[in-house]
């Protein structure tokens, strides 16, 4: 296990970026929701989660929620 290099000296990522813009955008924050139209916002969405869920399962559970709505 000494020799095992770490995965990021193994990967090459390449970032490509386009100009094109997009009308729906969703933010998530905690157990929240916000989802914009053209930069207007169109729907504020809200949910309770378990005492017990991390960090990454609420952000999680937002994510695919607010495809959901999407």
């Amino acid at each position: 296990m000494d020799t095992w290099r770490h995965p990021a000296t193994q990967v090459k990522i390449i970032e490509e970026y386009e100009d094109i813009s997009h009308p729906i955008q969703a933010c998530t924050v905690g157990a929240g929701i916000a989802i914009f139209l053209d930069n207007n916002p169109k729907s504020k969405l809200k949910y309770r989660l378990n005492g017990q869920c991390t960090t990454n399962q609420a952000e999680e559970t937002n994510i695919l929620k607010a495809l959901e709505y999407i």
